[in-house]
Parts: structure tokens; sequence; C-alpha cells
């Protein structure tokens, strides 16, 4: 029996994080006799010895603490990115168990700077002190295969193959369901674009709903969705999925509060992709729900992870800039969609397929240790 701590992005935030934290726990108590899991925020693995107050908080106390532990399992999400690097080296130098990286991701942001010296030089100590390494795309494979990083496994998403837990169905059958997500997380160009994706998604919804009678969908990611959800809600009768949820009585306060009042269940959303005929989506967890679930997608990009798992999945032509965004080219990218949407499904099953084995064999060499 193996004890294992699991270092990720916090759950609490994002449905897409949470999907990826808890399908890798799901993964590796199916694959490894588990006798302890540990879940722990990455950001502890950036904090040393400190006489800041807040930092020594939020910092293990002792490295002594992972290394009582049988496995080091850090991942996946965007770790490779401004947002999380760079990790403290000296902290990483003092574990001595077996470091795994699992299905990370290169993240960066259209119209944001490259990586810094620093943050550069964390990650390849980290791959360099890890026992297995793997990512979550060809993107992130590439860019540390540029690094002179060898010993790196390509083995997709591990949110692809999270489970689905069943909710009571939303819908009628016989209605055409549109998912829609606007990604309002602080991106580098939201500011400049964002008014304007909303109006674009405004007047495509518009026109699916008088067109084709279609139910909207929103799905809801992150809760700084709100302004998008409002602002579509005042002109398009929307129907909102919310699987992180906020207590009702904070919701009422007319300022809010920094502190969390739920927790995602990734499980429930990933269902209610699975009742959905189309996803229009910018968060990269949204067209990773739909692909898992057989569903037709239209990503709208904000990040080079957007572009590169679309092109990992052979969805290029569903894939439009953000900041380029444009409601006459939509509409034509979602009739396509619709029309070939048979054809999408078989694609996406053969490549899950292609994609399940990958995972499945670095799961096999973490057991071999």
């Amino acid at each position: 029996m193996m004890d294992l701590i699991h270092f990720h992005v916090r759950t609490d935030r994002n449905i897409g994080d949470a999907a990826i934290a808890y399908s890798i726990r799901d993964l590796l108590h199916r694959y490894l006799k588990t006798s302890t899991y540990t879940s722990m925020n990455v950001e502890k693995l950036k904090f040393g010895e400190t006489r800041n107050l807040l930092a020594s908080l939020t910092r293990l106390q002792s490295p002594k603490t992972i290394n009582r532990y049988d496995l080091c399992i850090i991942g996946g999400g965007a770790l490779y990115s401004s947002w999380f690097l760079p990790l403290n080296n000296q902290l990483l130098n003092s574990i001595k168990i077996p470091i795994i990286l699992y299905g990370i991701g290169y993240g960066r942001n259209f119209g944001q700077g490259q990586l810094s010296k620093t943050q550069i030089k964390s990650i390849v100590l980290l791959n360099k002190l890890a026992k297995y390494s793997s990512v979550r795309d060809l993107l992130t494979y590439r860019f540390l295969r540029n690094l002179n990083l060898e010993n790196v496994d390509m083995i997709g998403d591990s949110a692809i193959f999270l489970e689905s837990k069943k909710v009571r169905e939303l819908l009628p059958n016989s209605r055409i369901r549109i998912g829609i997500n606007v990604a309002v997380h602080g991106w580098k160009l939201q500011s400049q674009c964002l008014n304007r994706i909303i109006a674009v998604y405004m007047k495509t919804c518009k026109f699916l709903i008088e067109n084709l009678d279609a139910q909207i969908i929103y799905l809801k990611h992150a809760s700084g969705e709100d302004i998008a959800i409002n602002a579509l809600k005042k002109r398009l009768p929307i129907h909102v999925v919310e699987c992180c949820p906020t207590y009702k009585f904070f919701s009422r306060l007319p300022y809010t509060l920094p502190i969390q009042t739920g927790y995602c269940n990734p499980y429930k959303m990933k269902y209610v992709y699975s009742t959905l005929n189309l996803v229009i989506g910018m968060n990269l967890h949204s067209a990773v729900f739909a692909f898992a679930s057989g569903v037709p997608m239209i990503n709208v990009a904000y990040d080079l992870k957007n572009c590169s798992f679309m092109k990992m999945v052979r969805q290029e032509r569903y894939l439009m800039p953000a900041d380029r965004i444009d409601a006459g080219t939509l509409n034509k990218m979602i009739g396509h969609a619709i029309d070939n949407s048979a054809k999408t499904k078989k694609d996406f099953e053969r490549l899950k397929d292609i994609l399940w084995k990958k995972q499945e064999n670095f799961l096999r060499k973490m057991r071999s240790l």
C-alpha cells in the first residue's frame, strides 16, 4: 500500500481545476494501491523559510512532511505558467521520495510575455528531479523538449477521463441545447475584449433562439463569470448551470466578501455537458468537457493552451481568437459544427481511445515503482 501526496491548483475557484485534480486522484486510487491520499495546494511548494506571516501560513512546515509519503505527485493544470512559477528550488531539492509530474500544461495568454529565466530554471529543476514527467498537450511537450528535457510523456488532459454523475434532466429532449461559456478570470486581454465578446454572444444566442428554437445553457466555470451571465440574462432567456455553489445570503449582499462559499462538483458539470448538442466556450475545460462527452464545440481562445487542445483533438477549424471574435464567422462555424456532429462524435471516441492508452501507460509506469 502506498501513501501519496498530490500538489495541484486549488479546486474551489474554477470547475476546470477541480476536474483535473479530482480525475488524477481517482485514477491514482484506481491504478495504485493507495492507503493514504493527501491533497495540497501547489502554492505550498512556492514558499521556503520566510519571516512573512502570510507566506508562513501557506507553506509546509517542513520538507519532512513530504518525505513521510511514498510518492509526491505534482500536477496537472497549467503549472508551467507565470501564475505558479517559480517554485521554491530549495524545497524541491529537499524532496527525497520519487516525484511524478502528472499531465502538466504550459499556459500563456495572448499578449503575455515569455516566462522569466528564474521561472524557466524552476521548470528545468523540477523535471530533472522527477522520476517520471508527463504533459497534457503537444505544446507543452515541445516547450520542454526545447529546454532539452527529453524524458517526457504526452498523455493528454486527465479531466477527459473524469467520470460524470447524473443530475436531473434539465431540458426536454425535443429542443436543441447549446452550452455557452465566457472566461472571466483576469486573462491578459480581458479588459479590451470582454464587452465585444459578450455582445457577439448576445447576437449569436438571439439568432439560435429565433431560428433553431434553441435552449441556451450558460455553463458557469468560475465566480467571475457573473458579469457575463448578468449581461446576457438581461436580454436572453438563458438557463445557468452552476456547479460551484455560493450561499444565497452572501449573493444578496451589495458588496463582495473575500471568502470562498462553496465547492466545485466537476462530476455533475461533466454530465450536463453530455446533454448538450453544441458548446460555444472560452475556458479550456469547456472544450475538454465537450470533447470528453462527444459534443461538438467551438472555442473562443484567449491562451495558447486553448489552441493546443483544439489542435490535439483536430478541431482547429472551430477555433476563434478572442480578440478577433466575429458574429458572422461564429454563426457559420455553428452551422458547420451542427451539420457534422455525428462524424465529430465518432472522431472524438477514436481520439479518446488513443489518449486513454497514453494515460494508462503512464499509470502503469507509476505502478511499477
